[in-house]
């Protein structure tokens, strides 16, 4: 933490022309990253999703978006306005949503219900410079109250410091309940910042203790889902870096700020969407062994028809049989890796690796296809002789 505080007070410290520097080159990299990727927010779009987001211009990337799946009526859709954001290990992802309105308030908890979200920052107010933020999802102090099938109890409300109000809920969904702890900080001012780091510090730290091993997604709100929301995550992403030495003490502010968005950016474009949807090169892959293993049987057919293979004929397909077999073992370790709703590092790593069995399988086969037709060739000549 000491490191990380020492980030703050360097920025609190810079040059306000460099900053602005700093920040045009960081818009710069955005437009230039969502050019090259291609990215698209139609989803947010729709026309019955426009009545869903609090601000017409912040839209979700469809590439990233959190897509609800839990359906508790006819009615429901998997469109809201919330994003997931890669952490710095495996283990820690985020989830970056617009404060809910009160006609999205249960999307907000089908969302929590169906993330196993444990913990919630809220970091804005219900109510900024005259108007509403964030439509309130919980209930006044050892209350409870329902959002659609949903029943909220407020079993708890303490304020440690002046910054910070906790909640202890508990949210039951079908005759099941699950508890979560929601953090609202206070001290920070719509387009504005925190009059000091320490209280934000100290929210980060009250976070991570509540958050523990949870592999669930971290939910970090305010009013926009972006600005506010967007420095509360980066802070903890370069905190895990430095717990994880990926950071060294004499980073760059600058180095950290474009990393952070390029892996809120590209990391997420190439992993396996919330419901399990494979996409871009994980359904080459699936779609490459398929046909691979199809052909391979055609070719176990002729093999078994032909009574007088020669062994290293034999060999050959018995190399490629176990290759193939591999490459769907390493296949269904990448399915396992998205199990909660996104590849991470080593998943990602797993579809590399099936790419690289994929590659020498179709070599083995051609190789096998030539000495087959060696073998053919030459039983065919010993015959007429």
């Amino acid at each position: 933490m000491d490191l990380l505080s020492e980030l703050l007070s360097h920025l609190e410290a810079a040059d306000h022309l460099e900053v602005e520097q700093q920040y045009s080159m960081v818009r710069s990299q955005s437009v230039a990253l969502k050019r090259e990727l291609s990215l698209s927010s139609e989803a947010g779009a729709l026309k019955e999703n426009i009545k869903k987001n609090r601000y017409k211009d912040i839209l979700p990337y469809d590439q990233s978006r959190v897509i609800l799946s839990l359906l508790t009526s006819d009615s429901d859709s998997d469109y809201i306005n919330a994003s997931f954001i890669q952490g710095a290990s495996s283990s820690s992802p985020y989830i970056a949503c617009q404060g809910p309105l009160s006609s999205t308030v249960t999307d907000f908890w089908r969302m929590i219900w169906q993330h196993e979200v444990k913990v919630i920052v809220m970091a804005c107010r219900e109510v900024e410079m005259g108007k509403k933020k964030c439509e309130r999802y919980w209930t006044e102090a050892h209350q409870s109250t329902s959002f659609g099938p949903f029943t909220v109890t407020n079993v708890e409300e303490t304020r440690p410091n002046e910054d910070v109000v906790i909640r202890e809920l508990t949210v039951s969904y079908l005759q099941m309940s699950r508890s979560l702890i929601q953090y609202q900080f206070l001290s920070w001012p719509d387009h504005d910042v925190p009059s000091e780091t320490s209280g934000v510090l100290d929210l980060l730290d009250r976070v991570r203790t509540s958050q523990g091993t949870h592999s669930s997604p971290l939910l970090v709100h305010c009013s926009a889902g972006c600005g506010r929301t967007g420095v509360i995550c980066a802070l903890d992403y370069i905190h895990d870096l430095l717990v994880t030495k990926q950071l060294t003490a004499d980073f760059s502010t600058m180095d950290v700020v474009l990393l952070f968005h390029c892996v809120v950016v590209v990391s997420l474009c190439c992993c396996v969407a919330a419901d399990g949807r494979l996409q871009d090169y994980g359904r080459c892959v699936v779609v490459s062994l398929c046909c691979c293993f199809i052909v391979l049987l055609l070719f176990h057919c002729v093999v078994v028809s032909l009574c007088y293979c020669c062994f290293i004929v034999l060999l050959f397909h018995c190399v490629v049989v176990s290759l193939c077999c591999c490459c769907f073992i390493v296949l269904l370790l990448c399915c396992c890796a998205a199990a909660d709703g996104r590849l991470q590092h080593h998943g990602r790593c797993c579809c590399f690796i099936v790419l690289l069995f994929h590659c020498v399988f179709v070599s083995l086969c051609c190789c096998f296809i030539v000495l087959l037709l060696f073998h053919c060739v030459e039983t065919r000549t010993l015959y007429w002789h």
